[in-house]
């Protein structure tokens, strides 16, 4: 989370660091959709199907996954299971814009969390007759 905190502010206003090994890890199911539900007819017990999304991460990304999309099964599930939004939920869909923007799962982080740093990539133009043009009209100009 080191990048959020050189992010860009969002409307003027500072990231806040977040550190997400104190919380406690929790069992997070990131496609939950109606399909993804069997509920028995008798009994009416309730089973979660689907396991290709399943992993146990910091109570956060649970929050994530039932309050950050806007869903209205998704809430109700959020809501009978009594799971509260998470205060910095915000943070997360920050860095969840970012990872999809940037399609780079890394979001261009070493491994321990520091930026990567850039190389600078001279930009030539494709079309060589360009350059010339742009030599040449700059030595007409001086």
């Amino acid at each position: 989370m080191r990048a959020l905190a050189r992010a860009p502010r969002i409307a003027g206003k500072p990231a806040e660091p977040v550190c997400l090994t104190e919380y406690p890890l929790q069992f997070c199911h990131s496609d939950i959709r109606c399909q993804n539900f069997f509920i028995h007819p008798d009994t009416l017990e309730v089973w979660l199907i689907d396991a290709e999304h399943i992993n146990i991460l910091p109570s956060p990304f649970a929050s994530y996954a039932l309050h950050a999309i806007p869903d209205s099964f998704i809430h109700v599930v959020a809501e009978r299971i009594n799971l509260e939004r998470w205060p910095y939920l915000n943070v997360l869909i920050r860095a969840a814009r970012l990872l999809q923007q940037s399609g780079n799962k890394s979001l261009g982080l070493d491994s321990n969390g520091e930026m990567l740093k850039r190389r600078r990539v001279k930009k030539r133009h494709a079309n060589p007759e360009y350059q010339e043009n742009v030599q040449t009209s700059a030595s007409v100009v001086s």
